[in-house]
């Protein structure tokens, strides 16, 4: 019964969470480690996804942590337009030095 409750008290104290990511084409995103930004609902994080291995910017963008370089990852929703995703850089690639 402890173990329960130390690993529910663990959960609520995670910064993001594992969820479904689409791409702003629509397609899924299917490689595995990808997360939101914020665990709270009422963030606008929450739609923002990055790689565990990035690091969630106030701005939605993510940071590569290991290599540098920030990016605009994918989204919570399928369709963008509906609101609440990153649309910055959505018209193709530009690498800016």
């Amino acid at each position: 019964m402890l173990l329960v409750h130390i690993s529910t008290a663990l959960l609520f104290q995670l910064p993001s969470v594992f969820a479904q990511c689409y791409y702003y084409n629509g397609t899924i995103n299917t490689r595995s480690g990808y997360r939101t930004c914020s665990a709270s609902a009422s963030s606008p994080l929450s739609k923002i996804c990055c790689a565990v291995w990035d690091r969630c910017l106030d701005n939605g963008l993510c940071l590569n942590t290991n290599e540098g370089g920030y990016w605009r990852e994918t989204c919570t929703l399928s369709n963008w337009n509906s609101g609440g995703c990153l649309d910055i850089c959505t018209s193709g690639v530009r690498t800016i030095q």
